[in-house]
């Protein structure tokens, strides 16, 4: 059921996508070149166990627990739906990365640690948009407990991108913003796909 609450963090996460990507345009914040700096300084020896979490916010990650969450919730629209999100979140990520054009923290004349090999542009994290997505899908489903580790493993691969020195701060926040964004319309397809169950 869509609530006001709802419609609230969509409006937030838009304007979030949209003010972000009037900044990355601009260059890159003294405050987000110190976040970047502490977090892709930390020492390599994380990259190994935190390379698999990360997948999650790859396309075919994000499939494979769309897949996952279908199975658990013995739902087959809910896996479609969150495939759905998945998909769309990676294809528009894609979009608002040719639009904005913000070089990645490599390009963009910081001294980066690289540990990933991306390509394109940075602004946004394709991986965040579809690790939010999948969350955003995800969360009316899941009892508090796993809803909150849903969230987090979302942040973690936020986090993990820029560890890697793949995106910048900025980026991955307009990519959680993405995420919610479609995540949030693919719960609607969800809420209609139900109502029309129940009065059919």
């Amino acid at each position: 059921m869509w609530t006001r609450r709802d419609t609230r963090r969509v409006v937030a996460a838009a304007a979030t996508l949209a003010g972000g990507a009037a900044i990355a345009r601009a260059g890159v914040p003294g405050l987000e070149r110190n976040v970047f700096e502490a977090i892709n300084g930390l020492p390599d020896v994380l990259y190994r166990p935190i390379w698999l979490p990360m997948q999650a916010g790859s396309l075919a990650g994000g499939l494979i627990l769309a897949t996952a969450l279908g199975v658990t919730t013995r739902r087959g629209v809910v896996g479609a739906v969150a495939a759905g999100a998945v998909t769309t979140a990676w294809l528009v990520a894609k979009e608002v990365k040719d639009l904005v054009q913000r070089e990645r923290p490599f390009g963009a004349g910081l001294e980066a640690i690289v540990r990933d090999d991306s390509v394109g542009w940075g602004y946004v994290s394709g991986h965040t948009s579809v690790a939010f997505a999948l969350y955003a899908v995800a969360a009316p489903h899941l009892r508090p407990p796993w809803r909150r580790a849903a969230l987090g493993a979302a942040a973690f691969v936020a986090f993990a991108r820029i560890y890697s020195g793949a995106h910048l701060p900025l980026d991955v926040v307009g990519g959680a913003a993405v995420g919610v964004v479609v995540g949030e319309g693919f719960r609607v397809i969800e809420s209609l796909h139900a109502q029309r169950r129940r009065s059919g």
